[in-house]
Parts: C-alpha cells; structure tokens; sequence
C-alpha cells in the first residue's frame, strides 16, 4: 500500500459555466455520449454517476408534458443490487440563474433520441431500449469515455484538468459533486440533497 495515497474525488464543473456552452449532438470523442454538455447538466441535477448515465435507456425517462415534470428510472445503480430501480422526478427549471431546467434539457435530448432511431428505422420497443445518450451509434458510451467528457467539457469552461501536483482533477463523479454543491448553493437542505442523491450516510 505504500504511495498508494488518499483516494482521488472528482472536482466539481461550475454549472453557470457549463450552462452557457453551445449545444451539440455529436459526441466530443469516440465512445463517447450524444448532447454531451446535455449529459453533463442533466447528470448534474439529478446526482448521477457517470455510469448511471451512460446505462440510462429512453424509456428510463418520462415526461410529463402538463405538469412540465421529468422522472427518471435509475436502473443501474450500485445502491440499487437488485435492480428495483429508483426514480426520482423534477419539474422545470427555467429562468433559474443557477440551475439548468431538468425537463426542457430532457425533451430535447429524448426528442433527439427518438428521431435518430426512427432514421435508423427502429420499432418504438427498440427505442425504448436505445441508450438515452447513445455514442452515436446506438451503443452506450464507455465509462472511460464519459470521463474524458467530462474532462473536455472542464477544458471548454477554461478550467484546468490536473492539480499542481499533476493530478487529474475530473472524474466520473464530477457532475454529481456538482449538482450536489449547486444544489446547496441554491438553498437546497443537506439532508435532502443527501436523500435525492441517494447517499445512505452523512
């Protein structure tokens, strides 16, 4: 274990700053997500790992168009083993100064979704199956490829991506440190941020 040193924790994106990037579908690397700065906030607002994001499928996400409402299903959860799944549901957001709109951001990325698999000529059972930020060809991005999203999207906000002491500073969890710090900010209780997130400790 010698060196081995502490274990390294993800550093957070500023969500203003992510916020006011341009939209794009294309993935920024191979492997890795469709509405790449779309993954990021909505990751963020919902305390998702990157893992939970890349495993979400379209009909994880359901929107409710009178109540402005989106819920999503986490099926692949490490607090979740046995699969039950866990939803967690949120209203719009806009004209927040701090907080990305969780329900516009999400019909604008399923809308996206379900027009790339009626192009590539897919029934409404395999849509639903589609991962909901496919790598462009209908697979789900890589864990390794998430990450390096993350990284870029830090480098697009003009933010250092390792430490004085050479560190890498973005990780896997970034976007749900993020949303987790934003979320304070905005007023939010720590036991509910703690709740939503899913934490089952302090």
């Amino acid at each position: 274990l010698r060196g081995i040193g502490p274990a390294r924790q993800s550093q957070p994106i500023p969500l203003p700053l992510v916020m006011a990037l341009p939209s794009q579908v294309e993935p920024f690397i191979k492997n890795g997500p469709t509405h790449p700065r779309e993954a990021f906030l909505l990751g963020s607002i919902f305390l998702l790992r990157e893992v939970e994001i890349s495993a979400t499928q379209v009909n994880h996400v359901v929107l409710n168009d009178k109540d402005l409402t989106v819920t999503w299903t986490l099926s692949g959860s490490k607090v979740d083993p046995m699969a039950f799944g866990v939803t967690r549901t949120l209203g719009c957001m806009c004209g927040h100064s701090s907080l990305p709109c969780p329900y516009h951001l999400a019909l604008l990325v399923v809308t996206s979704t379900r027009q790339y698999a009626s192009q590539s000529g897919l029934t409404a059972v395999e849509c639903g199956l589609l991962p909901l930020f496919h790598d462009g060809f209908g697979i789900a991005p890589s864990k390794a490829a998430m990450v390096i999203t993350f990284e870029t999207i830090a480098q697009q906000c003009g933010l250092p991506l390792c430490s004085n002491d050479g560190a890498r500073l973005y990780g896997g969890h970034s976007a749900r440190v993020t949303g987790a710090q934003a979320l304070a900010t905005a007023g939010a209780e720590v036991s509910k941020i703690r709740i939503f997130a899913r934490h089952s400790g302090e």
